[in-house]
């Protein structure tokens, strides 16, 4: 700052060391301005709102949603995740332990959250893709297991772009021109928007979010961790069925009382 005083006070020279005089003055008053402004502390911003644990929220299962496990289970367990996020992938092998677990009882719902566009929104549109010849879950353990590695720790982003999510299409079984076809499509791209809106809703600002029929889970992405918490939730249901509710109709009763944002 004084290096810029001093040559702008030069240049003014010419005009009058009165003229020279106030220029430096009004100079030097902007300079402690910007002196203060730089010695103040930053305002704090305030943290996004999070989800209650203790309420439960809407996260509807609807037509295109990827659904593992049964259709009608005691216990529906929302995942919000991208397809480039390490703790997603981290998350991967826990989720399929605990529908081996729970065989009948849980059932996983894939909304598909994408926060790394660059990376991650390819292999979500070929998961829809694949889904629409019923094969999403197969589609996204595919992706899962091409492109990372837990033991020891790797990423391949390459595994997420159009050429190798066709090679894993072929690989399954899957009509590949059907699904390149898909991905550029509407609905695919309709049905990833819809399902950011409905996990944005309910405060998912990051990856990954899990909730158990209907309820945020804090607790450790484990399958200790989440069974003390699915085990809680099929006592409820079984305690809901004996007064006659239907399994079929368990979580949709739970969502039709849901809160629908924060």
């Amino acid at each position: 700052m004084p290096l810029v005083i001093t040559c702008v006070v030069s240049a003014a020279c010419g005009r009058g060391d009165n003229d020279a005089s106030k220029l430096a003055a009004k100079l030097d008053a902007l300079e402690k301005r910007v002196d203060a402004l730089e010695k103040r502390a930053p305002v704090a911003r305030p943290a996004p709102p999070r989800p209650d644990p203790n309420v439960t929220y809407f996260l509807p299962v609807q037509a295109g949603d990827s659904v593992r496990g049964s259709a009608h289970a005691k216990v529906t367990v929302v995942e919000a995740f991208d397809f480039a996020c390490p703790y997603c992938a981290r998350s991967a092998p826990v989720v399929d332990q605990l529908l081996d677990k729970y065989k009948d009882s849980v059932r996983v719902v894939s909304k598909y959250y994408v926060v790394h566009p660059d990376t991650a929104t390819l292999p979500a549109l070929a998961a829809c893709a694949a889904g629409a010849q019923g094969k999403a879950a197969e589609m996204e353990k595919a992706i899962w297991n091409a492109a990372w590695k837990l033991d020891p720790p790797g990423f391949d982003a390459t595994k997420l772009g159009q050429p190798s999510l066709e090679a894993i299409a072929k690989d399954g079984g899957l009509d590949v021109d059907r699904l390149r076809k898909d991905m550029g499509g509407d609905a695919c791209k309709q049905m990833l928007a819809r399902q950011s809106r409905e996990v944005t809703a309910v405060g998912v600002n990051g990856t990954p979010w899990f909730f158990v029929n209907g309820r945020p889970y804090a607790g450790p992405r484990t399958v200790e961790g989440f069974s003390a918490v699915i085990d809680g939730e099929i006592a409820k249901a079984d305690a809901a069925l004996k007064t006659g509710v239907k399994l079929e109709d368990y979580y949709a009763t739970l969502m039709a009382s849901a809160k629908k944002s924060l």
